[in-house]
């Protein structure tokens, strides 16, 4: 295929994506997602540009380093945030190609099209390219002149494609396999670890030092870098597709466990054991639910064995976040998944209301897992038992309250197994992103609120209390839930059968 031939076929392919999105049932309810993403994205704009700014002041002030290798000291931490933000909105290309694989195209041509437009399409790399040229522009055009603020603005811009790269090699594998999630992890490892056992950013400021010497050299040793990932992509994408395309069902012979024990609890126990095995037998809620535990993990060991979480409000994020994580993972996605099967639940009357009940009250016993994760956070004396409790019940409370709201609000069906072809996995509405939001500042906002004003302990006691008036009631806003679902059940079932 000839040059010409392949500009016309990415032209083509982007119109594509473009008409495939106007026409999706949802594109109203998206368009207003993607306004208040727009939002929130210049926000952030604003907020790293202002920090860029107070970092360039205060590198320019700094006699000890020059502006350049303060510049590369932040580069670890970029790849973290940069990998991270990815998880929740970047799209492999295995994941759209499997529609043109019966079309007189080379199937390698439009993997090669889609990986290009993912290069070219990155708002995370545009992100950082106006941060950094911020800061390069105060800091290093004025003191090392015009080629050397162009090559660090290119040399953070290729490294934002390594991540990229990375990124989507490392989705893709572990499709198939769960372990290949280690590969970033050892990553960030290898460049954050050193820094806190050697206290030192030394290999970085040696970065820095080299790219002022030899800028051409370390662009082209970066962008060599970069095209050996991305022909690394090429090959992973492409299996990808093709074992997803000539795949063949087997049918596997499984030990069935009844959990008789939930019998005891009558038609409430069988939906728990829906739960159960919902999360055992389907891929996507077992992916999503094991990679909650890896996140909480990781995360309690930084805790434990670092300082680098020991601030009040980062705390209090961090705490949060595991307790709120592996509901999260569920309950955003509440009735999406049993949009597979709601047609049996609307046989009953009340059947739905029993779901969400048991439903809530599977969430909640998962909280006893990052309870018991955080728990040598106790022993070392890190944290309280107060402070852990406090974040479970508030939790429990009002935090699964606005998230289980999503059974009103979801429309969109998802696949339990299918992994690669199905675009609604991705798909999301703006209540969905605010309520998402919501759950992670609010609470956090509060506990520091009240933490200064009256103190730590007072205000984990008046948390604790919080959560368990809302979890006392919580078959009053259950069935208010559910009521609310009820007006709309019509319309809901219309929108999981598009």
């Amino acid at each position: 295929m000839t040059l010409k031939d392949f500009i016309l076929l990415y032209r083509l392919l982007a119109q594509h994506r473009k008409l495939e999105q106007k026409r999706d049932p949802m594109f109203a309810t998206n368009r207003k997602g993607k306004l208040v993403g727009y939002i929130f994205f210049a926000l952030f704009v604003l907020y790293f540009l202002v920090m860029a700014i107070v970092f360039a002041w205060m590198a320019i002030h700094d006699s000890t380093h020059t502006t350049v290798e303060l510049l590369f000291c932040f580069l670890p931490f970029l790849f973290v945030i940069d990998f991270t933000q990815r998880l929740y909105r970047q799209k492999t290309p295995s994941q759209i190609v499997r529609p043109y694989l019966l079309l007189p195209i080379p199937r390698q041509t439009v993997i090669d099209a889609f990986l290009l437009r993912l290069i070219l399409n990155d708002n995370s790399s545009l992100l950082w390219l106006i941060v950094i040229s911020a800061y390069s522009y105060m800091a290093v055009f004025f003191r090392f002149g015009f080629w050397c603020a162009l090559c660090c603005v290119l040399f953070f811009f290729l490294f934002t494609k390594l991540s990229s790269m990375l990124y989507t090699i490392t989705r893709t594998l572990a499709d198939r396999y769960f372990l290949w999630w280690g590969l970033p992890i050892l990553v960030a490892a290898t460049m954050i670890i050193p820094i806190f056992v050697f206290e030192s950013f030394q290999a970085y400021l040696l970065l820095g030092d080299i790219l002022t010497d030899a800028p051409f050299l370390t662009l082209l040793g970066l962008l060599t870098v970069v095209f050996l990932l991305f022909a690394v992509n090429r090959r992973v994408q492409y299996a990808a597709v093709m074992n997803e395309a000539m795949k063949k069902t087997q049918t596997k012979l499984r030990t069935v466990s009844q959990f008789s024990f939930l019998d005891h609890y009558g038609e409430i126990g069988q939906y728990l054991r829906l739960e159960i095995k919902s999360l055992m037998r389907n891929k996507n809620p077992r992916r999503s639910f094991l990679s909650g535990v890896g996140m909480v993990l990781f995360i309690s060991l930084i805790i434990t064995f670092t300082t680098a979480y020991d601030g009040e409000m980062i705390t209090n994020y961090w705490g949060f976040y595991c307790f709120l994580l592996l509901g999260m993972a569920l309950l955003s996605r509440a009735m999406s998944y049993e949009a597979n099967y709601i047609d049996f639940l609307m046989v009953h009357h009340e059947n739905l209301l029993q779901l969400i009940t048991a439903k809530y009250y599977f969430c909640v016993a998962l909280l006893a897992l990052p309870l018991l994760i955080l728990l040598p956070t106790v022993v070392i004396g890190k944290w309280s038992l107060p402070m852990l409790l406090a974040y479970a019940s508030f939790t429990a409370g009002p935090l699964y309250c606005a998230m289980m709201q999503m059974v009103v609000y979801n429309r969109v069906r998802v696949d339990l197994n299918e992994k690669l072809i199905g675009k609604n996995t991705a798909e999301s509405n703006w209540i969905q992103v605010l309520i998402s939001i919501g759950v992670f500042i609010v609470p956090v906002l509060l506990v520091q609120g009240l933490s200064s004003l009256i103190g730590p302990t007072p205000t984990y006691w008046i948390t604790i209390a919080i959560g368990l008036a809302f979890i006392l009631t919580h078959r009053l806003w259950l069935r208010n839930i559910y009521h609310r679902f009820m007006r709309v059940r019509y319309q809901r079932i219309d929108d999981y059968h598009k």
